[in-house]
């Protein structure tokens, strides 16, 4: 609980006007004075009764998003007293990577209602970035005295790092090499998915007729259980290697890995990854950006 800069200055007029009305003998001014210093303490213990009724829940947008895309929290203050509330005042703690905390007013809230209010974010770092805790103050009727409570809401927005797209388009006729030759897997095991063109030595059996008059020219179908591809990423973040955490250089390696991880993952590959303190273990396209994202 504390005491506004309105109720302090009437404590303090009212101890001037006591001390005043001491000299001057008046008893008008004692009354005067007590009023004034009575009024914050009133306040003070209406402050004090109302916050314990109130329920706060915020809610993300998007709680997984790419560097600069827009995330919207949405605050909803709910007041279970049947008596109003004459000024919210809510603060959402955010570090500054999401723009720090952010301060919202709300002038009035009936009783028994809800009210909400809402602000935007838009982180450009990747990382996890936490929300909360959230801090509440409620004043009383005349701004005199104001309870602050703290709620331990806490949330987390994931910013993955940026991806670039190594795919690209579907491979054109005569191409043999690069990532075209990769193919691109289907998720049917049961099916010919792979398409690579043909090697002197293959067995004939495997000609995919289909695709050699699309095409024009021999092309070799694999079945996915035994083409399936196969790839350990490794990212060596040592400073040594990569330099600092959050740098450039760091950075840009990061969001190598990020892309070159989506591409083989896209492409039907197996995929584990490893740093120089994880073993590698099997990942899948959302498990990697998500360790990425904090590493």
């Amino acid at each position: 609980m504390i005491t506004t800069r309105r109720g302090a200055a009437l404590v303090a007029t009212g101890i001037a006007l006591w001390a005043l009305g001491v000299l001057l003998g008046s008893r008008t001014a004692h009354v005067v004075a007590v009023a004034l210093v009575a009024l914050p303490v009133i306040g003070w213990l209406d402050a004090r009764r109302r916050v314990p009724r109130l329920v706060v829940t915020r809610r993300l947008s998007d709680a997984r998003v790419a560097p600069g895309r827009r995330v919207e929290v949405e605050i909803e203050v709910e007041n279970r007293s049947p008596r109003a509330l004459p000024y919210v005042l809510v603060e959402d703690e955010a570090p500054a990577a999401l723009g720090g905390a952010a301060r919202l007013v709300l002038p009035g809230l009936d009783g028994r209602a809800k009210r909400r209010v809402s602000y935007a974010v838009t982180p450009t770092a990747r990382g996890r970035h936490p929300l909360g805790p959230m801090r509440v103050e409620v004043a009383d009727p005349f701004g005199l005295a104001q309870r602050r409570v703290v709620m331990d809401l806490r949330d987390e927005i994931v910013v993955t790092p940026p991806v670039e797209d190594l795919l690209g388009p579907e491979p054109t006729r005569g191409e043999r090499t690069g990532l075209a030759s990769f193919g691109r897997l289907a998720p049917s095991t049961g099916e010919f998915s792979l398409m690579r063109p043909y090697v002197e030595g293959d067995d004939l059996r495997r000609i995919h007729w289909p695709s050699v008059a699309r095409r024009g020219e021999l092309m070799i179908r694999q079945d996915e259980t035994s083409s399936r591809s196969r790839a350990v990423l490794l990212l060596d973040a040592r400073a040594s290697t990569a330099g600092v955490a959050g740098g450039p250089v760091f950075e840009h390696l990061v969001g190598a890995v990020a892309s070159l991880g989506v591409m083989l993952l896209r492409s039907g590959a197996a995929v584990r990854f490893a740093t120089g303190v994880l073993a590698p273990r099997p990942t899948s396209e959302d498990a990697l950006l998500d360790t990425l994202a904090g590493i």
